[in-house]
């Protein structure tokens, strides 16, 4: 058998491997024979079978595709990867044999296979073993299954759609194409997806491929819905002679055959329901084909034509299916049918030759390219399906590869160089060989057996699930393939373009590889030939009628017509015109009261009420103006009636006025909204009414009688309801505010946030008790952040540590107050309190002992000492009583002054709480009380000093010192203790009427009570120690001159006469009455700024200018220091005045007024003064001075003789001593007296240094002596004075200074 016709076939073995030897590059063609190392394990070996005699393009395209795909996994991958990308790569030897068109089981086939599984080419020359054989022909599929199978070497074929030649028993064999019975099954799920109700089909029977798939395709229609259309009983009778399996079943047509349903195990019986239409076009019946040539594929039978026409005639009886399925041999005659009977259903699909693009073309040129467009076909692959590829990357680098001129040789015998599908199939089954060996072969292949290879193999292309460019290839339990669903296509034209463009095979199937949708419906012949009629268009698939509002009077050609451009939609009726019914050829006009505004319009539109027209074929009717209404009783506008409005054009009727808004004329377009303090509560008033009394509304168009409310700055109190009273200082007053809101509703207060009106709310910095919430108190300044205001009673702070009481100016019991709060006692304020008696024992011994050193006229170190610190003490008086004034000190001053306060005893700053509670009464006594501590201090100790002395009598006190030690602390402490008694007249105003104390704001001043006693008090210490500590120290002043002498009186008043010079013993009188004008200051006026700024400095600028004018103290630098503190406290209250408000008050004003009269009247006495000593004088150069004369200067003349001849008697020694007894002031006085002499006559006292200028006498002199001596002495010639010389004054000895 091995060598039965190899002589015939020798040529094109030899041919066939030279190409396996180009694919393997390890073997040479040489005379026909070969060298191959056929033990070379590393060589895939496959041997394909092909007919090389076929005539069938289908047949020889599954090699070249096979041999395409083999060479480009060569060139590209490098051959066949085993086991991995990283495993070894096989080289690949194809080995060809020719089935000489044999298809038997027993035959040349057989031989093929014989030889290829020995391992021998067809000549017999050994080529090594065969791992896999591939079927290359349809053909040959029965015949290679059953001869590989029984030597179990692994076969592929790249066809084999025919299910019935797959078993389990062959498990060597795979087949790639699908199952072409399963054609029609996607897309009769397509089209039930587009609506598809029915379908007819129609058939020839001698074509096996179409008896198997119209018999699926029933159950395929059953699926999916659809109803068949089928051979009536009529149709059965009149053509016995075309069909062979049509039977009348109980009265009804039914073809088909039931064996091949239950071959396939489909589960229908054919005769159960309507089937398809038959045909035998074989010349086997005495039907329209007496020859088998006459009805093939191509040829215009017009007999198989009318056959056709009945078959359609039959269907349209039932009813146009929607879905006409071509399976007839000769398929141009039943197009040719439906053109004759213009019979169009929805889609038509069928085999039709492959259903290309040119398919409709038949011998006799009747049908052209466009009868076949939008006809559906299918089949198992198609070029434009979207996949991945292992080899390729994709279906389309696949298509592009093999199109490209680099593979222009395996376009050879095919027609152009497209990749058709069956090409492609071999293609596929290329890949589906380097997938398998790649994915699911092991890597040790190389060494494995020859059944060992050809059993991986087989079990690798078993286990495939991959997508590749032929779609996913999966195998199922007949080794066939079934992974994707078939393939479907639609010859698709463009009628959107002018001239249509050739029409495109478009993949509609598989959904996820396709690249369109299925266009539907069917094009009729209409719409592609004989053209349309008037009243409709040509939509590209059927000729439409006008829609409703749209005309056409002429016809249309069909889209495949050469000439005129086909309609595509009709025109629009004009605006003015209309049609109401589809197909319409003109359009007609609007009738009077209608109107058409658009274009396209399918009916008139009527003339609303307001609106009217007269004529026809109007495009709008015209409204009725504003503030007028027609309606369909009416022939005219009509003005709208008072309390009624139109605001627009063409109302039908006109509106009431809505609430809150009112018209009184009629023929109005709006209404106009209730004016403040009016308000309309019904709909159509023609006017608002009045708010009763002072209320008013909120906003204009006010609707409800609530509304009428107080306006923003004024409430209503709870007895007259229409009268609205100004708010209240320190409280504002929204819109709407009302005292009787304060009620309590439950436990809620209404506020803002209700919906009805809110209640008077205090401003930040007041208060009102819940009581009496109308009656507002201001808090007091230091403390207003206490006073949050909002509603009466409210303080700041949480929970113990809040305020309480009124104005919220009180802690709980064991709290302190601190700023905006309260404070917890801390065990250090508690031992501050305890603190202060042992403080003031030990300052009264300490001032005792140092202040009570010996008189001196001198200003001593120690003395400067306490006298400076007596000022800085005072400056701190000044500042803490700036503290009380109603001046609005800068935060980051005012926490300062807040502290220094502590030395005028503020409660606040002492924390007295802590020790004796919050009684403001209790806490004045204690700080009236102070004085008369002072005294049982100094004289506890002196009690206690004289019980010491019995031990020591150097300790004990003397009475005299003792008394000096309180003056010294009284005087110190005088300013403090005047404040105390004033206290009670440092008040303050609320906008209540009633006034408060400064230091105690819950005291009301001039009212019975606390007040009272506060007076009382403030009397006492008034009456028991400023009086009589003023009156002493006056006194003392006055006897001074006389009792100085005394041994006691000057240790006694040791402290009102030690600080100041001699000649200035009085100024402790002026000191006090400055105190005391000062404790005066935040009283007078209390509640004015202004006033207390000018007080206070006019009070220090007073005193400034008579300090400056005696200079008091005992050393210069204590004047200075003195006048610079006093300038800068008088500047600081300057600075302050920046911060404070414009003033309002009159006596401001009056004030300015005084001290501009005051410059003014001080100009007119000196002025006066000038006058009348020139009139007493009448001499220009006399000098002005009121304060000396002639009996002044002659007295002082006298005392200085007399003081001279006193210092002569008493020689130096004593005179040095008188001036070292002197202070460094009167030192500098006598100086000055000296420098007196020496201005007024130098030449008289050339021995006295001065830094004084010469008195106007002594110039004189000078000048007049200068000038005699610059003259030239006449006599001589040599410029000699002619005067004596003055002696020439000498330097005095050092002695004589």
């Amino acid at each position: 058998m091995a060598s039965r016709n190899f002589g015939a076939v020798g040529q094109h073995g030899v041919k066939l491997l030279c190409f396996a030897v180009v694919l393997a590059t390890s073997a040479s063609c040489v005379d026909g024979t070969s060298t191959i190392d056929i033990d070379d394990t590393s060589v895939l070996r496959v041997a394909m079978i092909s007919d090389l005699q076929a005539t069938s393009k289908d047949e020889s395209t599954f090699s070249t595709g096979l041999k395409f795909g083999m060479q480009y996994i060569r060139d590209h991958m490098g051959g066949m990867s085993v086991g991995g990308a990283s495993g070894p790569k096989l080289r690949i030897e194809v080995i060809e044999y020719d089935s000489m068109g044999d298809s038997s089981s027993s035959g040349q086939v057989a031989d093929m296979v014989a030889l290829a599984v020995n391992g021998s080419d067809m000549n017999g020359n050994p080529v090594g073993d065969i791992d896999v054989i591939v079927a290359a022909t349809s053909s040959t599929n029965v015949a290679v299954i059953d001869n590989a199978q029984s030597a179990l070497i692994p076969n592929i074929h790249a066809g084999g759609g025919n299910p019935a030649i797959w078993t389990t028993d062959n498990n060597y064999a795979f087949g790639m194409h699908l199952p072409f019975p399963e054609y029609t099954k996607g897309p009769m799920k397509l089209f039930q997806l587009y609506g598809m109700k029915t379908i007819g089909i129609i058939r020839s029977e001698s074509f096996g491929f179409a008896k198997i798939s119209t018999v699926h395709a029933l159950k395929w229609a059953q699926q999916a819905n659809l109803t068949v259309v089928g051979p009536t009983a009529d149709w059965c009778s009149s053509n016995a002679d075309y069909y062979r399996s049509c039977t009348l079943v109980d009265g009804n047509c039914r073809c088909g055959e039931q064996d091949i349903a239950n071959q396939f195990n489909l589960g229908i019986t054919v005769t159960d329901g309507p089937t398809f239409y038959e045909i035998v076009d074989d010349g086997s019946k005495p039907g329209p084909c007496t020859a088998s040539g006459d009805c093939s594929r191509g040829l215009h039978n017009t007999n198989l034509t009318n056959f056709h026409r009945r078959v359609i005639q039959d269907m349209k009886k039932q009813g146009v299916p929607d879905v006409l399925l071509n399976f007839a041999h000769g398929y141009h005659n039943v197009v040719q049918a439906m053109v004759e009977e213009e019979f169009a259903p929805k889609v038509v699909v069928g085999w039709q030759g492959g259903t290309t693009t040119s398919w409709a073309i038949e011998n006799t040129g009747t049908l052209q390219k466009p009868h076949g467009y939008w006809n559906v076909g299918f089949g198992q692959w198609h070029k434009a399906m979207s996949y991945t590829d292992p080899v390729f990357g994709s279906t389309a680098k696949a298509v592009e590869n093999f199109e490209s001129a680099d593979y222009s040789a395996f376009h050879n015998g095919l027609d152009g160089s497209e990749l058709g599908y069956d090409t492609a199939g071999g293609v596929g089954t290329a890949v589906v060989l380097y997938q398998a060996l790649k994915q699911y072969v092991d890597a040790d292949f190389v060494n494995m057996s020859k059944q060992e290879r050809r059993d991986a193999i087989r079990n690798g292309i078993g286990d495939m699930n991959d997508e590749t460019m032929w779609g996913v290839v999966r195998f199922n339990r007949y080794n066939q393939n079934n992974g994707r669903g078939t393939a479907a296509f639609q010859i698709v034209a463009d009628t959107t373009k002018w001239p249509v463009p050739d029409a495109e095979q478009l993949c509609i199937l598989p959904s996820e590889a396709a690249e369109t949708s299925l266009v539907v419906p069917f094009a009729t012949w209409e719409s592609r030939f004989t053209g349309c009629p008037n009243g409709t268009y040509n939509s590209g698939a059927e000729c439409e009628p006008c829609q409703a509002g749209k005309a056409w009077t002429s016809e249309s050609p069909g889209f495949f017509v050469d000439g005129e451009e086909p309609l595509r939609n009709c025109e629009e009726c004009e605006q003015g015109k209309y049609h109401d019914d589809i197909g319409g050829a003109t359009c007609l006009d609007c009738s009077t009261n209608s109107y058409a505004s658009a274009t396209g319009m399918s009916a008139c539109t009527q003339c609303s009420a307001g609106r009217m027209q007269h004529l026809t074929g109007r495009t709008s009717c015209y409204n009725c103006a504003k503030g007028t209404f027609s309606n369909l009783t009416l022939d005219e506008c009509e003005p709208c009636a008072a309390g009624t409005y139109a605001d627009s054009t063409g109302m039908e009727v006109c509106f009431e006025c809505p609430a809150g808004k009112a018209i009184g004329e009629p023929g109005q377009s709006a209404c106009i909204n209730c004016a403040l303090g009016k308000i309309a509560m019904t709909m159509g008033m023609v006017e608002c009414d009045e708010c009763p009394g002072d209320l008013t509304t909120q906003y204009p168009g006010s609707t409800l009688s609530k509304e009428c409310q107080c306006p923003e700055g004024k409430y209503r109190d709870k007895t007259d309801r229409t009268v609205c009273h100004d708010c209240p200082e320190g409280m504002t007053c929204a819109f709407g505010s009302d005292e009787i809101n304060w009620e309590v509703a439950g436990s809620r207060r209404l506020t803002m946030s209700d919906a009805g009106p809110t209640t008077p709310q205090l401003q930040s910095g007041f208060f009102s008790a819940e009581s009496s919430p109308l009656s507002v108190y201001k808090c007091p300044r230091e403390d207003i952040c206490s006073c949050p205001g909002g509603d009466p009673g409210e303080c700041s702070g949480e929970g113990d540590k809040s305020r309480v009481g009124l104005l919220c100016f009180d802690c709980q019991e064991g709290f302190v107050r601190t700023e905006c709060g309260c404070e917890e006692c801390s065990p250090i304020s508690k031992v501050g309190i305890v603190m202060l008696p042992i403080i003031a024992f030990g300052g009264c011994i300490i001032l005792y002992y140092l202040g009570n050193s010996a008189y001196s006229t001198k200003g001593s170190i120690s003395l400067t000492f306490f006298i400076f610190a007596g000022l800085v003490v005072t400056v701190l008086w000044l500042c803490a009583i700036m503290n009380d004034l109603a001046v609005p000190w800068p935060s980051a001053q005012k926490s300062v002054f807040k502290t220094l306060s502590v030395f005028s005893l503020n409660p606040d700053a002492l924390a007295l709480e802590c020790g004796i509670g919050t009684d403001p009464v209790l806490s004045y006594t204690l700080r009236c009380i102070l004085p008369l501590a002072i005294i049982l201090a100094v004289v506890i100790c002196f009690g206690i000093s004289k019980v010491v002395a019995f031990a020591k009598p150097s300790l004990g006190w003397d009475i005299n010192k003792s008394i000096n030690t309180i003056g010294a602390i009284f005087q110190a402490m005088f300013i403090l203790i005047v404040v105390i008694a004033v206290t009670p007249l440092n008040h303050y105003s609320h906008p209540n009427g009633r006034q408060s104390l400064v230091t105690a704001p819950t005291v009301m001043y001039g009212e019975y009570g606390d007040w009272e006693v506060f007076l009382g008090l403030g009397l006492a210490v008034l009456m028991v120690f400023v009086v009589p500590f003023f009156a002493i120290t006056a006194w003392a002043t006055v006897k001074a001159p006389q009792l100085m002498t005394q041994e006691s009186f000057p240790i006694r008043f040791r402290f009102w006469l030690y600080r100041f010079r001699p000649d200035c013993w009085w100024w402790g009188i002026l000191l006090n009455v400055r105190q005391v004008l000062l404790a005066f200051v935040s009283s007078v006026p209390a509640d004015d700024p202004h006033s207390q700024s000018t007080y206070f400095v006019i009070v220090l600028g007073a005193y400034l200018i008579l300090q400056t004018r005696y200079w008091p103290w005992k050393n210069h630098e204590l004047n200075m220091a003195e006048a610079s503190l006093m300038a800068l406290v008088m500047f600081m209250m300057k600075a302050v005045t920046a911060f404070m408000p414009t003033s309002t008050q009159d006596h401001h004003s009056g004030l300015l007024t005084f001290f501009m009269v005051l410059v003014v009247v001080e100009i007119n006495i000196i002025c006066a003064m000038i006058g009348w000593a020139f009139y007493n004088k009448v001499d220009l150069g006399a000098e002005f001075s009121f304060r000396t004369g002639e009996n002044l200067q002659e007295k002082l003349a006298v005392q200085w003789c007399d003081l001279v001849d006193k210092c002569r008697e008493l020689g130096d020694g004593e005179t040095k001593s008188i001036v070292k007894c002197m202070n460094a002031y009167d030192v500098q006085n006598v100086l000055q007296s000296i420098n007196a002499f020496h201005a007024a006559a130098p030449e008289t006292f050339p021995q006295v240094k001065t830094d004084s200028l010469m008195s106007d006498m002594a110039l004189a002199r000078v000048i007049s002596t200068n000038k005699e001596k610059a003259q030239p002495e006449s006599s001589n010639g040599h410029g000699a004075s002619q005067t004596d010389p003055v002696p020439e004054a000498k330097e005095p000895e050092a002695n004589e200074a």
